[in-house]
């Protein structure tokens, strides 16, 4: 409770402005939270935000993203509710009272807060901004354009620039030049053609806000042209380092492809990979196939060998036949002459 005591001391008079005008979720919950504590120090207990999920029946703890949205929406309604009825001039003076806080956070570097603020100010001025397209504006719109719309979506600029957040700075941006006093203001092009340039998404277009930025500027204020001057300066570097880097990884692909390059560097042919080991292989095959054949030769020759001897044998035992029955026919023939 002490540390809560000093932090709550601590609190920045444009907190304490806001929270009297704005009551959410999280304050409710708080409220009640610190209630059952100071009821019962030694309690755990209390009370958080729920989100419902798809199925419609169970819960999860919401996220601190989550809690912020849901704040951020109750402030918007709230805002709306506390404006509908003021007169254009009085929702004006109501702007400029919250933009001021917003000015607060965004010199405390609370620069998420502060961007709150701002869309809660810009909301607070429906029906007194002039509708798109609209050229001649009333003295009542006229002044919010200027005093209000103008500031506020520069200001949004910024902090969505302090964050990171690039992508917002060009679409605040585009807001702030569709005003008729944006498009001949130099500080929308010249944040538009920074954001452009950090995040590398297009340094020509970036090149074009900041020369258009450099023409509105007034030829007195010299730490504006210089500013202007300076960027110029550090995004002609930035384009250099991207042609060489572009050189650089069109070269490393031709050596990845194994592409011949024209210029002074003499061309190598080198021998193709494992030629004398393909001369040692088709030697090798055809002293396999000669061998082959002279098998199939020797082969052959035996067959035609054995055939002769075959042959010859034949013709041996058929002589012999014949001579043994001539001898048995002349054998015979004697026995019978004796008898």
């Amino acid at each position: 409770m002490l540390k809560c005591k000093r932090e709550n001391k601590t609190e920045s008079h444009a907190n304490r402005k806001i929270q009297d005008s704005f009551f959410t979720t999280s304050d409710l919950l708080n409220t009640i939270n610190s209630v059952i504590k100071d009821d019962n120090p030694k309690t755990e207990t209390g009370f958080e935000l729920q989100r419902r999920l798809p199925d419609g029946q169970t819960t999860r703890p919401a996220t601190k993203d989550e809690i912020t949205a849901n704040d951020f929406q109750i402030k918007i309604q709230q805002a709306v509710q506390q404006t509908v009825n003021l007169t254009p001039k009085e929702k004006i003076t109501w702007s400029k009272e919250l933009r001021s806080e917003g000015n607060v956070l965004f010199q405390e570097k609370d620069y998420r807060k502060a961007m709150d603020i701002y869309l809660i100010c810009l909301v607070g001025l429906h029906g007194t901004a002039p509708s798109k397209g609209e050229t001649v504006l009333t003295e009542v719109e006229e002044e919010a354009e200027i005093q209000i719309q103008l500031p506020v979506l520069i200001n949004l600029s910024l902090c969505s620039m302090k964050l990171g957040m690039y992508r917002k700075v060009v679409e605040f941006c585009n807001f702030a030049l569709d005003l008729k006093c944006g498009k001949i203001n130099p500080k929308p092009y010249y944040l538009r053609g920074k954001a452009l340039m950090l995040s590398g998404e297009s340094y020509e277009d970036a090149s074009t806000d900041f020369k258009k930025s450099l023409s509105f500027v007034d030829s007195n204020d010299t730490t504006e042209i210089e500013a202007i001057q300076k960027e110029l300066a550090k995004l002609t570097r930035l384009q250099n380092a991207a042609k060489e880097n572009k050189k650089k990884c069109k070269k490393a692909m031709k050596v990845i492809l194994n592409q011949e390059y024209r210029g002074n560097e003499k061309k190598v042919k080198e021998e193709p990979l494992y030629s004398d080991v393909k001369r040692t292989y088709s030697t090798l095959r055809a002293t396999r196939k000669n061998s082959k054949k002279q098998e199939i030769v020797k082969c052959i020759d035996k067959k035609q060998v054995i055939a002769q001897d075959s042959e010859k044998g034949w013709i041996k035992l058929l002589f012999s036949l014949v001579l043994q029955l001539f001898y048995n026919f002349f054998s015979i023939f004697k026995l019978r002459g004796k008898d």
